[in-house]
C-alpha cells in the first residue's frame, strides 16, 4: 500500500494480490500531541500529553485483490488537532 499527499488530496494505492483476497481500506487522522487537563484522581491539576492519538477514521472502500486507488480531500480528515494521516488494510478473513 502507498499513501501520498499533494494539492490538498490524500491518495491511497493498493496493489494486486492473489484471487480471493478481501479487505477494507481505511485512512485515519492522527494528532501527534493532545494535551489533556486532568480534573480528578492522583494526577488532578496536571496536564498529560497523549501522543499519536487517532482522531478520525474514514473507510475508503473494499478491496478484493485487484489494484485499486482512492483519493480523498485532506479537509475530510482535518479538525480535532489532526496533523498527520495513515492508512490501514484490514483483512476480512
Amino acid at each position: 500500500m502507498e499513501i501520498s499527499a499533494a494539492a490538498g488530496t490524500l491518495s491511497v494505492e493498493v496493489g494486486g494480490m492473489e484471487e480471493g483476497a478481501a479487505a477494507e481500506v481505511w485512512i485515519y487522522g492522527i494528532a501527534r500531541a493532545v494535551p489533556v487537563a486532568v480534573a480528578r484522581g492522583e494526577n488532578r491539576g496536571r496536564t498529560i500529553v497523549y501522543h499519536n492519538g487517532v482522531r478520525r477514521w474514514l473507510k475508503l472502500g473494499d478491496w478484493r485483490g485487484s489494484p485499486a486507488h482512492w483519493k480523498v480531500p485532506l479537509q475530510d480528515l482535518s479538525g480535532g488537532g489532526v496533523d498527520a494521516a495513515g492508512a490501514a488494510l484490514l483483512n476480512l478473513h
